[in-house]
């Protein structure tokens, strides 16, 4: 996984193009998923608030050894916490176990569009920065989109 494509994104930030979905994992299995993941290379975690298992993730980054400079998280947040984007990060954040995150993705963009939010200007939490998001890609095999 070392030569993983990246992509740059918003102030020169690379973003690894091939990340770990933790979607449908919780408990044990999303710490020992994401900590087998970071182990053979991944250094894009993606959770999402509604997986419910963004405390597993966090605690797996940190418990990996890696600098937290290393590992990518992106996180989404869902469309019904519309106009609460900047608590929910801020659940997220402390849920993660970390001060920032990359881009919050799809599910953000609709909410924040919702609101007559600029989608390319999403705030990211990181304290003040900024990342475009509307461009991202989601791939499901075996699920039509």
């Amino acid at each position: 996984m070392s030569n993983v494509p990246v992509v740059r994104i918003g102030d020169g930030i690379e973003m690894p193009i091939v990340g770990f979905g933790t979607w449908q994992l919780s408990g044990r299995s999303a710490y020992d998923s994401v900590r087998v993941a970071l182990e053979i290379g991944y250094r894009h975690i993606d959770t999402a608030t509604m997986y419910g298992n963004e405390a597993e993730v966090g605690r797996a980054v940190r418990d990996s050894g890696l600098d937290r400079g290393e590992v990518f998280i992106t996180t989404k947040l869902q469309p019904r916490r519309a106009g609460q984007e900047r608590a929910t990060l801020t659940q997220s954040l402390r849920a993660l176990g970390t001060d920032y995150v990359g881009p919050v993705a799809d599910s953000l963009a609709a909410a924040w569009r919702s609101v007559g939010g600029d989608v390319a200007r999403v705030p990211r939490v990181a304290f003040g920065a900024t990342v475009p998001c509307d461009r991202s890609v989601q791939l499901q095999p075996g699920r039509d989109r």
